[in-house]
């Protein structure tokens, strides 16, 4: 007779797993080597200077510095938050100093080993899924560029969609607790946009799962489900309303909140101006990317080989140390976005898998899971296809 683990043994095991792999790969760091410090982390240093000098010197908190724009409050700048339970829950996620590159990695892991197992992956086949996912090239680029409350936001993603796919398959207690929760911790994190693509996919998730319902006849449960959801969401928001009434109250003083000043007419909007919202925007045919990694060429600034033709020519003409500093910083991207630190991969082996299940698995997810694929394509393509946008 055998003795299966117990789920709390393979989530142990899963997470002794996650843990392992973030150690190794984030090894030369933790040794002590140094990562290159971000731009983004860099202008941040900067932003808050006279706010770290002001308070090391006083020992008292400010809410206001007069080196960003003539004048400004700090509360999106580093403003003090007082320790609460959201806030320490946040801080277990997400380390701090060296360890922190570290836990984006593990976070990315664990929210979307969360998903899986809410979608009744076994734990076996979910850790190989959640490794699939969190290293797709993406989420590692926006690390070294500084982003990291995106990278936040995005790692508890996936555990917001499986605790509402719970929640909307019977298990409403279970669910609304942990949508209730990674929703809160997403928002705290305030990288709004990423909460958009969210309620995005769940929007498109409750759609499909209100068909289901119909075609069931159990439309009663459903809608119970939505109702403890919302609840769920209410209290999200509330739980971080400091948060967003902040960024509300502020946003319409910053340059998301329009501007009288235009240089180009057509180019203004309520918010920030349309070259710049879209200057990011994938190329249609850069789609390819997801397969091919480099089908435009990759980074902005990126590196080449002294095998390089480049590499022969400059040390031809200027000698092999020239050569070197050069084709460190090659402008080797030729896409239609303004610059890029890299592309969006997601992996050869991963992509066939996706068309693969589509064909034999006979789930009614297989729609929902095709719709959210060709929004995301279209809604990256931005200025290509402004009838979306």
């Amino acid at each position: 007779m055998k003795n299966n683990p117990s789920p709390i043994a393979y989530h142990a095991i899963s997470l002794a797993v996650f843990l392992t792999i973030s150690l190794a790969y984030f090894s030369p760091m933790l040794n002590g080597k140094k990562m290159i410090t971000p731009g983004d982390t860099r202008q941040f240093q900067g932003m808050v200077s006279e706010k770290t000098a002001y308070e090391k010197q006083s020992d008292e908190a400010i809410l206001w510095t007069n080196t960003m724009f003539g004048g400004m409050p700090t509360y999106l700048i580093g403003s003090p938050q007082p320790p609460r339970g959201l806030q320490i829950i946040n801080s277990i996620f997400v380390l701090r100093g060296k360890a922190r590159p570290l836990s984006f990695l593990l976070l990315y892991l664990i929210g979307f080993y969360i998903l899986l197992n809410a979608f009744g992956v076994r734990p076996q086949l979910s850790i190989i899924g959640a490794i699939a996912f969190a290293f797709s090239s993406y989420f590692f680029v926006i690390i070294p560029a500084g982003h990291a409350t995106k990278a936040i936001t995005i790692g508890y993603m996936p555990a917001v969609i499986g605790g509402v796919y719970l929640a909307l398959r019977g298990k409403v207690l279970v669910g609304t607790i942990i949508t209730g929760l990674f929703l809160a911790l997403q928002i705290l994190n305030n990288h709004l946009q990423i909460t958009y693509y969210t309620l995005l996919i769940i929007l498109t998730l409750g759609i499909f799962e209100f068909v289901s319902a119909y075609q069931e006849k159990r439309l009663r449960p459903y809608f119970l489900s939505i109702g403890a959801l919302l609840v769920a969401v209410i209290l999200a928001i509330a739980s971080n309303a400091t948060v967003l009434w902040t960024t509300y109250e502020y946003g319409k003083y910053s340059t998301r909140g329009g501007s009288e000043l235009e240089i180009d007419a057509n180019d203004q909007t309520s918010g920030l101006d349309k070259s710049y919202i879209t200057g990011w925007s994938y190329g249609v045919d850069e789609t390819f990317t997801l397969l091919i990694p480099n089908f435009k060429g990759g980074s902005s600034a990126g590196s080449l080989s002294e095998d390089s033709e480049t590499f022969k020519y400059f040390s031809q003409a200027q000698g092999n140390q020239y050569a070197r500093q050069v084709i460190k910083y090659m402008p080797l991207y030729w896409g239609t976005q303004t610059s890029t630190a890299g592309p969006v991969y997601v992996g050869a082996v991963v992509l066939f898998l996706f068309v693969f299940g589509f064909i034999m698995i006979r789930s009614r997810l297989r729609w929902w899971l095709l719709t959210l694929t060709v929004l995301a394509i279209m809604l990256s393509w931005g200025k290509n296809f402004m009838f979306l946008s």
